[in-house]
C-alpha cells in the first residue's frame, strides 16, 4: 500500500502529524519533529539534507493567521429538511 499505510495504526486510516502547535523556537525540537513526519508519513528515514531543508522551509513561513481563517463559520438556520446528525 503507498504511504506505507499498511503498517501500524496509519492501517486503519491516513495518521498526519499536526504542526500548527508545535513550539518552533525550541532548538532542535523541528527538526525532531520533521525526522518523526519522515518516518510516519513516508514510511521511510529522511536524510540529514532533506531535513534541513524542510526546516529551513519551515522557518520561512512567518506572520500572523488571519482570524477569518480561523472564525466559526456562520451557518443556515436548521429547517424542515435539515438531515439529523449522522451517529456513525
Amino acid at each position: 500500500m503507498a504511504w506505507g499505510l499498511s503498517r501500524g495504526p496509519a492501517r486503519f486510516g491516513a495518521v498526519a502529524i499536526c504542526l500548527r502547535s508545535v513550539p518552533v523556537q525550541r532548538g532542535g525540537h523541528l527538526n525532531e519533529i520533521v525526522i518523526l513526519m519522515g518516518r510516519h508519513q513516508l514510511g521511510r528515514k529522511l536524510t540529514p539534507a532533506e531535513v534541513a531543508s524542510i526546516v529551513a522551509f519551515l522557518g520561512a513561513l512567518t506572520g500572523d493567521i488571519d482570524a477569518a481563517y480561523t472564525a466559526k463559520p456562520v451557518l443556515p438556520a436548521s429547517g424542515p429538511d435539515t438531515p439529523g446528525p449522522d451517529p456513525s
